[in-house]
């Protein structure tokens, strides 16, 4: 079926969608988002501080940490006994910095084959020990060597704001 619209004095003529698949996909598009009945889990993931936050019923809130800060050092501390996440890695930064891994995004663009000198150069400012046979920054935990790809430090980080987030919502 054809419909005709009259628009400034001229004649158009527009075909109604007859593909089942695009009528459905219009329905789709104009239909109001569906809410979760869960709390939505948002997290901000930065070089210095990771944040995250809640939106619930309407309104977004940021869940603080367990020292009552409302952001987290993105930084991992690894000692003779522990590994500490945030707040309590960044205290002990001073004291065990070359076990102390933060601000480390530049690393993530870098590809250890290729960027060799500049990944000894930054590791050589912090005062980061690199494993040139594994690729690898070196600490040392529970007094062995360990060998962590920035990844491993953004997974524990991601962990920690996890749990924080798990434990406010209680789950």
């Amino acid at each position: 079926k054809k419909r005709k619209y009259k628009k400034g004095g001229k004649k158009k003529t527009h075909k109604k969608p007859t593909s089942p698949k695009l009528v459905v996909a219009k329905k789709k598009i104009l239909e109001k988002p569906k809410i979760s009945k869960g709390p939505i889990i948002g997290i901000d993931f930065g070089n210095a501080y990771s944040c995250i936050s809640t939106f619930e019923k309407n309104e977004i809130l940021i869940i603080t940490n367990e020292d009552g800060d409302r952001v987290t050092p993105s930084m991992v501390s690894y000692t003779e006994t522990d590994k500490l996440v945030g707040n309590t890695a960044k205290q002990e930064k001073y004291r065990n910095l070359g076990n102390t891994i933060g601000n480390f995004f530049e690393f993530l663009e870098l590809d250890p084959k290729e960027d060799k000198e500049e990944i000894l150069k930054i590791c050589k400012a912090r005062k980061w020990k690199f494993n040139e046979e594994s690729q690898k920054i070196s600490v040392m935990y529970q007094e062995k060597e360990l060998l962590l790809d920035i990844e491993d430090v953004c997974g524990e980080i991601l962990k920690n704001l996890k749990d924080q987030a798990s434990g406010y919502i209680g789950k």
